[in-house]
C-alpha cells in the first residue's frame, strides 16, 4: 500500500492538513507509481488546460456572449454534465491537480481552507502528492503559464490581476521550495516561446487568465475576446499541428452554489481522438478529468477523489489517428512503378531495393517513458500495426518508393513483432511486395538458435510472399546475435541450409573461413555504407528521441545524392534504414515535417524518381 502524503509540520495556529477518510496520515515520500493507460483515453503527447473562473454551464454553452468559445464546440466536444468539486477557488485548484481537497485547523476546526489563505502564510501548503509530481516522476514536462503573475512562483496574494488563490502551485511546498522546479510555474509571457517548437512544448501545460481575463471580475465577452486572441496560438504551434494534442478550456466553479457546481467544459484534439460537435452527457466532475490525464499517460490515481473518479473515456472515439486525405498529384505507384509480378512470383533477380521496417507499434510510440517517443510525427499519426488498413497503407508507399522488399525486425516467437508477420504477409496479397525477417535476439547458444530458425522456416517460408532468393528463403541477421567469425560458423551450421543468410558486417567479416551468403552494413547515422559486392545501403537521418541533436542531420538534397550512388552502383541489395524506425528518426514513411504535393513525402518521392535498373 503507498503511503499517504501529509501536511507540511508547521504551528498548530496555522497548520493546513490534509483531509483523508483514513485518517492520520504517515510521513515520508511517495516512490513514482504506475500502471497500464487505459486503452480508450489516448496517450496524448501534450495535454493543454485554461482554467476560467465563476461561470455557470448555461452562461457559456448556447451564449451569445461568447461566440468564440461556443465555435469550438463544432471542432470539438462539451461534457454537458461535469460539476466542478466544492467552493470556493483555492480548493478546486487544488483538487484539480491532486485528487483531494483540504480543511484548515484552528481557526475554524474541519472548515475549507480559506481563498485568503496564501503560500506565503506560514502553514498554508502542503507536502500532498500531485499531479506535477507524477508528471515529473514519469519522465515529462510540466508548464504553469500565470496572466499578470511578475515572476516565476509568486506567493504573494496578487499582482495587478494576478492572484494566489487561481494558481494551485506554490501551494505545494516540495515544488515551491525547490527553485528548479519552481521555475516551472512562469509568467503568462513566457508562452510564446515555449510553444515555439514541440521540444520546448511541455507535455502539460496549465493556463490561468488574469481575474478580468478569466471572467472572474471580467465580463463573458472579455473571456470570450481573451480565448479568441489566445487559443488560435495553441492550435498553430508544432506541439499541436505535428504532435497528438489535447486541450481543455473550462472552469474552477460555477457561480450558482444551489446549482450543483454545473460548469462548461470543452475539448479538442488535434489528431481526430475528439469527434467534431460531440456532446457526452456521462456525469463527471473535475476528479474525472484528473483521472483522464492518469489514464493517458499511466500515471497512479493519488488520492480519494481521482482514485474513486472514473475517466471521460466516452470523450473520445477510441479510433486510431485518421490520415490526413492526400491530394494525388503524381501518378499513382501502381501506374508508375514497374507493372506488378504476379501473386506469389519473385520478381527477377536484378538490384533488389528492400527497407527495414518496425512492426512494434503501437507499444514503441511510448518508450523509455516517452510519449510520443520521435521528434517526428507520422502523417498517418501515431498508428498500430495491427491495423489492416495501415499495412495496405504502408505497403502502397513502399511500392510507390519502387520498394518491393521489406524485412522485419523479429523478437522471438510469440513477441508482437512475431504476432504481426503472418497478417502483414497475408495483407501482401495480389501486391508486389516480400518480406524477410531481420533476427534480433542476442546469440544464447545453438539450441536456441536452431529452433528459431526451425520455427521461422515452418511458420513462414513457404508463403507465396516470404521473399525468396537464389532459391532460397531470406534471412538477414542483426550483429547482436553474429559479431564474430565464430558466430558467423554457428549460424550457418544452425541454419543448416535452410535460408539465405544476410549477416551484419564486423571488423575483419572478410577473413571469415566460413562466409554467409550475404553481407550488409545496418548504420542510419551514416548517410551511405558501400559493402562492395553485396549491398548499398542510405539513409535519410538519424534523430534518436531524447537527444537534443541528430547524430545525422535530414537532408533531402543528401539522401538523393546517396540514393543516386547507390542505383548506380549496381549492388544486388540496396536497402534503405528505415522505412518506419522513428524511435531513432530515421524513417523515409510520409511524415508531417517533409510532407509533398505526391502525398508520400519527400524521401519516398526521391527513392521513387531513382528506378534500381
Amino acid at each position: 500500500m503507498k503511503p499517504w502524503p501529509r501536511a507540511l509540520a508547521v504551528p498548530a495556529a496555522v497548520l493546513l492538513a490534509v483531509l483523508a477518510a483514513c485518517g492520520a496520515q504517515q510521513a515520508g515520500s511517495r516512490g513514482a507509481h504506475t500502471r497500464l493507460a487505459a486503452a480508450s483515453v489516448p496517450a496524448f503527447g501534450h495535454i493543454f488546460v485554461i482554467m476560467e473562473e465563476n461561470k455557470d454551464y448555461s452562461q457559456i454553452i448556447g451564449s451569445s456572449a461568447a461566440p468564440y468559445l461556443n465555435s469550438l464546440l463544432s471542432r470539438g466536444a462539451s461534457a454537458s454534465n461535469m460539476d466542478a468539486v466544492t467552493h470556493p477557488s483555492v480548493n478546486n485548484y487544488l483538487a484539480d491537480v491532486s485528487g483531494q481537497t483540504y480543511t484548515t485547523v484552528p481557526p475554524a476546526v474541519g472548515s475549507p481552507i480559506s481563498d485568503s489563505c496564501t503560500p506565503a502564510d506560514s502553514g498554508c501548503s502542503t507536502t500532498a502528492t500531485n499531479l506535477f509530481d507524477e508528471i515529473e516522476a514519469s519522465g515529462r514536462t510540466w508548464g504553469a503559464y500565470m496572466e499578470d503573475m511578475p515572476s516565476a512562483c509568486y506567493t504573494s496574494y496578487s499582482s495587478a490581476n494576478y492572484v494566489e488563490r487561481h494558481n494551485p502551485v506554490p501551494y505545494f511546498s516540495q515544488i515551491r521550495d525547490s527553485a528548479s522546479r519552481c521555475a516551472n510555474d512562469k509568467p503568462y509571457t513566457a508562452l510564446a516561446g515555449d510553444l515555439a517548437s514541440a521540444a520546448t512544448t511541455p507535455n502539460f501545460v496549465w493556463i490561468t487568465p488574469n481575474q478580468q481575463d478569466d471572467m472572474h471580475n471580467g465580463t463573458i465577452q472579455q473571456g470570450d475576446t481573451w480565448a479568441q486572441s489566445n487559443v488560435p496560438k495553441i492550435l498553430s504551434s508544432p506541439a499541436w499541428t505535428t504532435q497528438h494534442s489535447l486541450l481543455v478550456i473550462t472552469w474552477d466553479e460555477n457561480a450558482n452554489q444551489n446549482d450543483g457546481n454545473h460548469i462548461p467544459f470543452i475539448a479538442l484534439s488535434s489528431d481526430g481522438s475528439i469527434a467534431p460537435g460531440t456532446v457526452d452527457s456521462t456525469h463527471y466532475t473535475m476528479y474525472s478529468f484528473l483521472r483522464t490525464v492518469e489514464d493517458a499517460w499511466g500515471l497512479a490515481p493519488m488520492h480519494a477523489g481521482d482514485i474513486g473518479a472514473s475517466g471521460m473515456a466516452a470523450l473520445f472515439t477510441g479510433a486510431a489517428p485518421p490520415s490526413p486525405s492526400r491530394t494525388q498529384t503524381s501518378p499513382s505507384p501502381t501506374q508508375t512503378s514497374p507493372s506488378p509480378t504476379p501473386t506469389g512470383t519473385q520478381p527477377p533477380q536484378r538490384p533488389l531495393r528492400a527497407a527495414f521496417m518496425y512492426a512494434w507499434y503501437p507499444e514503441n510510440w511510448t518508450h523509455g517513458g516517452t510519449y510520443p517517443a520521435s521528434h517526428w510525427r507520422p502523417v498517418a499519426g501515431y498508428y498500430s500495426e495491427d491495423s489492416k488498413a495501415q499495412i495496405e497503407r504502408q505497403i502502397t508507399e513502399l511500392n510507390y518508393g519502387r520498394i518491393q522488399h521489406g524485412i522485419l525486425s523479429w523478437w522471438g516467437p510469440g513477441s508482437k513483432t512475431d504476432q504481426r508477420v503472418a497478417p502483414i504477409l497475408a495483407d501482401s496479397a495480389g501486391r508486389d511486395m516480400y518480406w524477410s525477417l531481420y533476427y534480433e535476439p542476442a546469440y544464447t547458444g545453438q539450441a536456441a538458435l536452431s529452433s528459431d530458425l526451425a520455427y521461422i522456416h515452418s511458420h513462414y517460408a513457404s508463403d507465396p510472399h516470404y521473399w525468396v532468393y537464389d532459391g532460397k528463403p531470406v534471412l538477414f541477421a542483426y550483429t547482436r546475435s553474429v559479431s564474430s567469425c565464430t558466430d558467423v560458423a554457428n549460424w550457418m551450421a544452425a541454419n543448416a541450409g535452410r535460408f539465405f543468410i544476410d549477416a551484419q558486417v564486423f571488423a575483419g567479416y572478410r577473413n571469415c573461413a566460413v562466409q554467409p551468403d550475404s553481407w550488409h552494413q545496418y548504420s542510419p547515422a551514416t548517410r551511405s555504407d558501400d559493402q562492395a559486392g553485396y549491398s548499398y545501403s542510405v539513409s535519410p537521418g538519424f534523430w534518436k528521441y531524447g537527444e537534443t541533436r541528430a547524430r545525422l542531420a535530414r537532408s533531402v538534397s543528401a539522401f538523393r545524392s546517396a540514393v543516386a550512388a547507390m542505383v548506380a552502383s549496381k549492388e544486388p541489395f540496396q536497402l534503405v534504414t528505415t522505412f518506419n524506425e522513428w524511435n531513432e528518426g530515421t524513417a523515409v514513411e510520409p511524415a508531417t515535417a517533409w510532407a509533398s504535393p505526391s502525398g508520400y513525402g519527400q524521401y519516398l518521392d526521391v527513392l521513387h524518381a531513382y528506378p534500381t535498373n
